[in-house]
């Protein structure tokens, strides 16, 4: 055997994050290009989002499995290991992301409209590598995609583990909402419609998919939604929200002189 059982889909899944990354960080850099943007803020930008995301995760993971602090507290330091909490890098994400805009003077909504599309298909490429890789179980079903997409019970030459095809449903959304964020890019009518369109669209999806996977791993046993139902939802709302308040503010008359 090449590869010991437990490296193996750690790599799997590093080779499609790093893809990801490389596909995001090169859409971006064509974007600045084609709209005369400066090249060297955008890539300082990147910089940020991927070290506050990657620090923002090991952080969240300190709230959803507190115990390591006092058993090992460096675990939170090898990021090898996996088991970084997503809500918390995205949310740390945003914040740099957000002050960084501020300080460089960037145009908050027209850059985050640059990004909608990066996002998209860098989840597509995530959870394609969860599926491959199987490190991203779910809820045994009876679904019939599931019956086609499963691989033998053994797993891939007894290595691999068995894949779920949750992360494969999640990945399909991903790619559709990609597909569909360039053809809105081209018919923005005001800047920040892009963006939180995909906020909406990303939402829903991980909510049906969740609905339909319901993983009972982070719902505790009293709860009618799980985490990630109720966060999911909250964000969805919001984003309606943020694009009804943006479509009203853009229709308001420009003020004399100003």
């Amino acid at each position: 055997m090449i590869f010991d059982a437990d490296i193996l889909p750690s790599i799997v899944f590093g080779v499609f994050v790093s893809v990801a990354l490389i596909a995001g960080l090169q859409m971006i850099k064509a974007e600045t290009r084609s709209g005369g943007g400066a090249e060297n803020r955008f890539a300082d930008l990147c910089f940020w989002l991927m070290v506050a995301a990657i620090v923002g995760a090991r952080i969240g993971d300190l709230f959803y499995k507190p115990e390591v602090i006092f058993t090992d507290p460096l675990e939170i330091l090898r990021l090898w290991n996996g088991g970084s909490f997503y809500y918390g890098g995205a949310a740390a994400a945003l914040i740099v992301g957000w002050v960084f805009i501020k300080h460089a003077r960037l145009p908050l909504w027209k850059t985050a409209d640059m990004f909608a599309p990066t996002l998209a298909i860098g989840h597509f490429f995530v959870w394609i590598g969860c599926f491959f890789s199987g490190l991203c179980p779910g809820r045994r079903t009876d679904y019939m995609l599931e019956c086609l997409l499963s691989w033998p019970e053994e797993g891939l030459n007894s290595i691999m583990a068995i894949p779920h095809p949750r992360p494969f449903y999640l990945a399909s959304g991903s790619f559709l909402i990609f597909l569909f964020l360039l053809m809105l890019r081209g018919h923005r009518n005001f800047d920040g419609r892009v963006f939180w369109v995909f906020i909406i669209l990303h939402s829903t999806i991980q909510l049906l998919v969740d609905t339909l996977d319901f993983p009972g791993y982070i719902k505790p046993s009293s709860a009618i939604f799980s985490n990630s139902q109720v966060i999911y939802a909250l964000t969805a709302i919001i984003g309606l929200g943020m694009l009804l308040y943006l479509w009203h503010r853009s229709r308001q008359p420009i003020p004399e002189g100003s």
